[in-house]
């Protein structure tokens, strides 16, 4: 997928997956850039511009955050991935 060495975001509530998530990016494929799942949505989107994340793993809750992210001119995210789908 072309992620080693890159940062990848994780957000999403205290769940299995999130943690599936942090260990998978710690563990060997990058740089993981935990995010508060408390931040207002400017907040998410600062943080993600500044750390130059390519990538995040988020639950369903923050779909349309990621989503506008997305479409707002954060051309450095390469890949999103819901909990339990495939990146898209």
């Amino acid at each position: 997928m072309g992620l080693k060495g890159k940062r990848i975001a994780v957000i999403g509530e205290n769940r299995y997956e999130w943690g599936i998530s942090y260990l998978a990016v710690t563990c060997g494929t990058g740089i993981v850039v935990p995010l508060d799942k408390a931040l207002p949505e400017n907040e998410i989107q600062n943080l993600v511009e500044r750390s130059g994340v390519e990538a995040i793993c988020y639950s369903g809750k923050y779909d349309g955050i990621m989503k506008k992210l997305k479409e707002n001119g954060v051309r450095k995210i390469k890949k999103l991935n819901i909990y339990g789908s495939r990146y898209s």
